[in-house]
């Protein structure tokens, strides 16, 4: 069945990303979210996943020796004063990005098109959401 080997996938892809960022539920959902092209499309299996990856944390880390807590340690440290001019050119960088963004974005779809023109495209066989 498609579907039993779909939620065994994303059961292991969950207990391996959540042992590895050492977060059970940031493991699980981006296990998910690798996979879906249109949002949160296996949603069915969202509570089979967390179970896995929150087994797998505590199965890793007892193995390892580690403590269940959290794995960074913040201390909070005060800023210094800045200048007004730091502002500026943050929101200067800020611009630049969204500009780069912006050209890569077009040159993205204009290579997509190509690619449409050229019938590289075809996407009859997909098992995704069906299109309107």
């Amino acid at each position: 069945n498609r579907n039993v080997v779909r939620k065994h996938t994303f059961m292991g892809m969950s207990g391996a990303l959540a042992a590895f960022f050492g977060v059970p539920l940031g493991g699980s959902l981006f296990a998910l979210e690798v996979a879906s092209r249109f949002g949160i499309e296996y949603f069915e299996h969202l509570i089979e996943s967390i179970f896995a990856g929150e087994v797998c944390v505590a199965v890793f880390r007892s193995l390892a020796g580690l403590p269940l807590e959290q794995i960074w340690k913040i201390t909070p440290v005060r800023l210094g004063e800045t200048e007004p001019y730091m502002i500026l050119l943050g929101g200067g960088i800020g611009l630049l990005g969204a500009a780069v963004s912006f050209v890569w974005a077009n040159f993205h779809w204009r290579l997509m098109d190509g690619f449409r023109a050229l019938g590289l495209l075809d996407d009859e066989n997909a098992y995704a959401v069906p299109r309107v």
